[in-house]
């Protein structure tokens, strides 16, 4: 014998917020539990429901169980287009799976594992494809492997697809003859011209710039090599800090820049370091910018106090602990000065 819960949502008297939060953590309990199913019933303008779009509230549902299973009691029929109810329910990231698909009508389950720059994790696809029929016994299945270039699965129970498919496809049902509403192609449009972007190639504009380079070589190599160096990060900072009244320069290198508030110097007179180890200026605690040229993207933002020496780093979070108002006054310097 199985047991299930039949609920109408009704009011509770709490707010709205915390009715609905309320009562998603009862149906987590309704999970633990072990309960087989939940279903939700349809109301409108009478307390006895407070969603009145069942496929709503049951998403939220998707995203608070594991085992549950669920769905609406009814649907009043007048209120939807027959399409509404043939159409699909769509969960993002469900047990772990990057977009479920339900689509109760045609008794079919689909899953789409989406990969861009990365690879699945040992075991990943046997572990959905296990879990779906678990939780879909009797529902057929059907499971996609999505990626920038149609990289092949490997589990046997996926197939392939490539985003240039993808998007060759929504364009079709953009342009198709049905009638298909405005905010629907809007979306459409956007995420194709995403897509694009920055995903997949467009084969046409590449032979376009290849020929515009066969044509113009000497011009485009010319132009490359008069490019802008780009500014470093620590540049960046460095043209910062010198427009921040209240800010102090301590150093600066290729590779390295540092920074202290005013303040500090006025306040922190107790926090010293060794000159011969850390800063020549003997300052104890000091913001520092740092990057590695061996290593391109490492940038070191922040690095406060000599921290090698252990008399310096209590007595920084020892004024930390005594004296926040310090620290507070070089935020205030930053803020005001934009």
């Amino acid at each position: 014998m199985r047991f299930g819960i039949f609920d109408h949502l009704d009011d509770s008297g709490a707010p709205l917020q915390r009715h609905f939060e309320d009562r998603l953590k009862l149906i987590e309990a309704y999970d633990r539990a072990g309960f087989y199913g939940y279903h939700l019933a349809e109301h409108h303008n009478t307390p006895l429901g407070y969603a009145p779009s069942p496929g709503l509230f049951l998403s939220a549902v998707a995203q608070r169980t594991k085992q549950l299973r669920f769905g609406p009691m009814v649907y009043l029929l007048p209120l939807y287009h027959p399409l509404r109810l043939i159409d699909a329910i769509v969960y993002r990231e469900r047990d772990s799976i990057d977009i479920l698909i339900e689509l109760p009508a045609l008794n079919l389950v689909v899953a789409i594992e989406n990969k861009i720059g990365a690879e699945a994790g040992d075991g990943q696809l046997d572990r959905y494809n296990q879990y779906l029929k678990s939780a879909f016994p009797n529902h057929r299945r059907l499971l996609i492997f999505l990626t920038p270039d149609g990289t092949q699965p490997d589990h046997d129970s996926y197939i392939a697809y490539d985003y240039g498919d993808l998007v060759n496809t929504l364009e079709a049902l953009a342009d198709a003859p049905e009638s298909v509403p405005d905010a629907t192609l809007l979306i459409l449009h956007h995420y194709v011209d995403m897509v694009r972007r920055h995903i997949v190639q467009d084969d046409q504009l590449r032979a376009l710039a290849l020929a515009l380079y066969e044509r113009h070589k000497e011009a485009f190599e010319f132009i490359f090599e008069c490019r802008p160096k780009p500014e470093s990060l620590l540049t960046v900072l460095r043209n910062r800090v010198q427009t921040v009244e209240g800010l102090i320069i301590d150093s600066s290198g290729a590779n390295l820049f540092r920074f202290s508030p005013k303040v500090w110097d006025e306040r922190l007179t107790n926090i010293k370091s060794d000159q011969t180890r850390w800063s020549k200026t003997g300052r104890g605690i000091l913001f520092e910018g740092k990057i590695y040229p061996d290593k391109p993207g490492r940038v070191n933002i922040i690095d406060l106090s000599d921290l090698e020496n252990t008399d310096v780093r209590n007595l920084a979070i020892a004024e930390l602990l005594r004296g926040i108002t310090v620290f507070r006054a070089c935020g205030a310097v930053l803020k005001n000065q934009g």
